[in-house]
């Protein structure tokens, strides 16, 4: 029978259903094009172009809400001296983009346009801003405004205070709960919002919530929530035709909600870790599991994200001294990786989920080495391992897996089980020998080399293998999604079984 997608997808249960179809061709290709782009300079471990891609990852694991897994609570993982942490400005950001193109904007500075409460969590969302009033959910004052909302991840801005009244409901000049910080970051949340803004009346305030970035163990919000001035709502509210003082005039005087969406959109992002300089570094992210016996347990996902830059005598098969964007070699994994990432956030796994991208690989495995070395996770907790390298060349159907055919190693029976299920599900068959010459050449060698039940996936080589030829336009990107499907169905079968692999 001829393999296809839409076949193989009739063998997938409904509850994999919502994650596997967020695995798509279109979104790989997004992440992959600039990922391999010229900008990035072939991403040598170490480089420039290697630092733009570990930024550009780890802002699309917050924009996700995956959990960092890194050294001090970071998505990183330096190594070999490198990646010092930078100042705290370029971490947090809030940018008012002028259409929806997302490419011109206005930027606000910290500490004078805005300021996250210290008890924000941290990460980054992109989206629409809906202005919500004063951001009050108080039923018993007949007052609610996010009645009827179905926010969608948008940032809310609202503002300080609540409405001055002389009615006894809402007792006067004294004012409710509801003007609460904490109160308004949790109705926003309840109604959906991914992030809140909150308009001080006039300059930021100086108030103990606003120490940033915070010095000790706070109870985090849901969302990320910053503070920002008066004239940073003013610019919100132009953005959509309104007026900050109006606005507010008009719930006042009704004393019933006035919101309304903002058409352009803006990206708030929050950090108490200023983002890592150049140098070699790991990025560890996590998506924990739900079961209290088995979260303690984790999946490890991998690839590299590194390649050879502009190549040498050792590291070039052809065209030295040119960039090698290294499109399969691994901004296919890479990229792919980003778009399971994605798809965890969709399902509740029994075991954790973790997601690795290695730097330095092509130097001799070195980010694998250092992260199975000194794992910032109790590695005797990794059940499993996947590891994703060149897979985005060579016919759809064509791949191969490399795992450890010792016939007096048990891990290998179950494994090879798994895997054979695995053909079934997908109404395909694996190369089970081709990858045998490439075992000890990635990163999922130093998880074997440790005991832990691994499985590497590639589409094999190439003649562009290692030289100037391998870019984008040579992808074939629904293989790509054929297999990062493939891998979320291994994650999402391990992640619930009731045993270990070994």
């Amino acid at each position: 029978m001829r393999w296809t997608l839409a076949a193989a997808l009739l063998f997938i249960g409904d509850d994999l259903k919502k994650g596997m179809d967020t695995i798509k061709a279109a979104d790989i290709q997004k992440h992959q094009v600039y990922i391999a782009s010229d900008e990035l300079q072939g991403r040598d471990a170490g480089s420039e172009g290697g630092h733009k891609a570990a930024l550009y990852i780890a802002e699309k694991l917050q924009e996700y809400g995956l959990d960092p897994c890194g050294d001090s609570g970071t998505f990183f993982q330096p190594f070999g001296g490198g990646g010092s942490e930078g100042p705290l400005d370029d971490a947090n950001l809030l940018r008012l983009f002028k259409d929806t193109t997302l490419k011109a904007s206005e930027d606000f500075k910290l500490n004078a346009g805005f300021m996250p409460l210290k008890a924000s969590k941290s990460g980054a969302v992109t989206a629409a801003i809906y202005f919500a009033g004063y951001g009050i959910t108080a039923p018993e004052l007949e007052y609610d405004d996010f009645k009827g909302l179905k926010l969608k991840g948008e940032i809310v801005a609202v503002l300080d205070g609540e409405p001055p009244s002389t009615d006894a409901k809402w007792n006067g000049d004294k004012p409710t709960k509801h003007s609460d910080w904490t109160a308004k970051i949790a109705a926003a949340a309840a109604a959906g919002a991914g992030a809140i803004v909150i308009i001080a009346d006039g300059d930021l305030p100086k108030r103990d919530d606003l120490a940033w970035p915070p010095d000790g163990k706070d109870d985090r919000t849901k969302i990320p929530a910053v503070a920002v001035s008066k004239s940073v709502g003013e610019a919100i509210c132009k953005a959509a035709a309104k007026d900050l003082a109006k606005s507010r005039e008009e719930i006042d005087k009704a004393l019933k909600p006035r919101g309304f969406r903002v058409p352009k959109p803006a990206k708030l992002q929050v950090s108490p870790k200023g983002l890592p300089g150049k140098g070699t570094k790991n990025i560890c992210a996590i998506w924990r599991g739900s079961d209290e016996k088995l979260k303690d347990e984790y999946i490890v996902i991998g690839a590299h994200y590194d390649h050879v830059g502009l190549g040498n005598a050792q590291s070039s098969r052809g065209g030295q001294g040119k960039i090698h964007n290294g499109a399969d070699d691994d901004a296919s994994g890479t990229s792919t990786l980003l778009d399971i990432a994605q798809a965890l956030v969709e399902i509740k796994p029994k075991r954790s989920v973790v997601c690795l991208w290695f730097d330095a690989e092509e130097q001799g495995l070195v980010g694998s080495k250092e992260w199975t070395g000194k794992p910032t996770l109790p590695i005797d907790k990794c059940v499993f391992m996947i590891q994703l390298d060149m897979i985005g060349r060579n016919d759809l159907t064509k791949i191969l897996i490399g795992i450890e055919k010792t016939a007096k190693t048990p891990k290998y029976d179950k494994l090879a089980k798994l895997m054979g299920d695995t053909e079934k599900r997908f109404n395909l068959k694996f190369d089970w020998d081709g990858a045998d010459d490439l075992i000890q050449r990635s990163d999922h060698w130093n998880f074997m080399q440790r005991g832990i039940p691994a499985v590497f996936f590639t589409g094999g080589l190439h003649a562009d293998y290692h030289t100037d030829k391998d870019d984008v336009d040579k992808i074939n990107f629904q293989k790509e999604e054929l297999i990062g499907r493939i891998a979320f169905f291994l994650v999402h079968t391990v992640a619930n079984q009731a045993g270990p692999l070994k």
